[in-house]
């Protein structure tokens, strides 16, 4: 994976910064927490294999999707480059990165991707980036996955930017 321009962008709390926070992180951040969504380290660092107390089934749905998407990714064969768009406090991206795939983390929530960053220093990259962001324009991918994320774009939006970001020989299904 090209991320030479990555590396050149600024960082804080271990994240890269392809753009400068904004309104929405704080606006959802605060949501999330309301909701009961934001998650202490220990918890996160659990994921997916112990569920938060809170939220349990959705966890459950979670756990169930991340293996069925390891077990398809293992089918395919090899270290996968894979760009997590709304990767959020990350641990599907650390999920990814501790099966040997190499994982870029994006979302908009700074707040999160510190999380992330500091609960998983050693997996993935994450960044605090839309798939719009022209930092990502040189990096080229053979995933770029929405796994809870493509509901908060405008149709069809996100879909063309992924593509956009995908390896020539890659496919977009």
């Amino acid at each position: 994976m090209n991320t030479a321009a990555l590396d050149r962008l600024p960082t804080v709390d271990g994240v890269l910064l392809a753009e400068a926070p904004g309104p929405f992180g704080p606006v959802y951040h605060s949501a999330r927490s309301q909701e009961g969504r934001v998650l202490d380290d220990e918890v996160l660092r659990r994921l997916p294999g112990s569920l938060p107390p809170i939220h349990t089934d959705e966890w459950r749905v979670r756990a169930r999707s991340a293996r069925r998407l390891l077990k398809h990714f293992a089918g395919v064969g090899g270290r996968l480059d894979v760009l997590d768009v709304g990767c959020g406090n990350g641990w599907l991206s650390a999920l990814l990165a501790r099966a040997g795939h190499t994982v870029v983390g994006i979302d908009r929530n700074l707040s999160e991707l510190r999380q992330a960053a500091r609960v998983f220093p050693d997996g993935p990259r994450f960044a605090l980036a839309d798939p719009f962001n022209t930092a990502l324009d040189v990096c080229r991918f053979d995933v770029v996955l929405f796994a809870a994320s493509f509901h908060y774009s405008p149709m069809p939006g996100p879909c063309c930017a992924g593509r956009a970001l995908l390896r020539r020989a890659a496919r977009c299904t």
